[in-house]
């Protein structure tokens, strides 16, 4: 199973984004990791976890990382409401550009 080029795009974006020796519990990561997922997740995109996570491992996520992605992206499927002490930071368009990116096949 593939992630959505989409939620490929997010996450490379993610992943440029947060630093990946706070093994995302530094409150800007763990910020940017649940915003990610709730934005895809309300925008109507499904994801696999275990596909999510194994994607991640496979680019340049630590195994701790991935165990707190796993966390999180569990947490936005439940409809868990997180406590995030970082305001939110993503565009209100990031969807739209991260659907061009994937359509273009490129990076966000």
């Amino acid at each position: 199973m593939q992630l959505d080029p989409v939620v490929e795009v997010a996450m490379r974006d993610l992943s440029a984004r947060v630093n990946h020796g706070n093994g995302l519990v530094g409150i800007h990561d763990k910020r940017d990791a649940v915003e990610t997922l709730q934005v895809l997740h309300r925008a109507g995109y499904r994801f696999d976890v275990e596909t999510l996570c194994t994607w991640a491992l496979a680019n340049g996520f630590s195994g701790r990382e991935v165990e707190r992605l796993r966390e999180y992206a569990e947490g936005v499927q439940q409809g868990k409401r997180f406590q995030l002490r970082a305001g939110r930071v993503l565009r209100p368009d990031i969807i739209e550009i991260w659907k061009r990116d994937a359509a273009q096949g490129g990076d966000a």
